[in-house]
């Protein structure tokens, strides 16, 4: 998968493993589909997934992370999508869709979300931030490499080197990385 990911994205084949190779996820479900043809890769749609708390417990989060299909199995495009979403009790999300696929999100009905908005899923935790030491906010990332373990700094460089943004909220020895 690396390696077909390599052939259509400018991230070099390394990059692609290591994020199917995230140490930091438990072992779970599959990490995306693929296309596959006589044995050969052919198209492959990624999700990274999570366990978040929402309201009404515990639920599993996938975040798409890059599809791609080969020009010959263009028509599977849509088909690859479809089979990923039909599990109803995951919550799917888009966070740094590339313009294509954010029209295919909008098409299958996907709530947009204002960019720039931190989201936090449990309010009632907020008053923690006013009461007692507060918590550290870092942005650069000497002072996040100074807490995270091995395994997130190479999470954190993979994602950092593909664009994203990052940050770590901490306090003593707990902290909390944001990319």
């Amino acid at each position: 998968i690396s390696n077909f990911l390599a052939i259509y994205f400018p991230e070099p084949s390394s990059f692609f493993l290591n994020m199917l190779r995230n140490p930091l996820m438990a072992e779970g479900p599959d990490l995306g589909l693929v296309i596959d043809c006589d044995s050969r890769i052919m198209g492959y749609i990624g999700v990274i997934y999570s366990e978040r708390f929402f309201p009404e417990g515990y639920r599993r989060v996938h975040n798409f992370t890059c599809w791609r299909v080969h020009p010959d199995f263009k028509r599977y495009s849509l088909e690859l999508f479809k089979r990923i979403v039909t599990d109803k009790n995951t919550v799917f999300t888009g966070l740094s869709a590339a313009a294509p696929v954010h029209q295919v999100l909008n098409f299958f009905k996907f709530d947009t979300l204002d960019e720039g908005k931190l989201i936090f899923n449990r309010p009632a935790y907020w008053w923690r931030l006013f009461v007692g030491d507060r918590p550290e906010l870092a942005l650069d990332t000497d002072t996040m490499y100074q807490f995270v373990s091995k395994s997130e700094r190479s999470l954190l460089e993979s994602h950092i080197a593909g664009g994203c943004g990052a940050a770590l909220l901490h306090h003593q020895d707990k902290y909390c990385l944001i990319i």
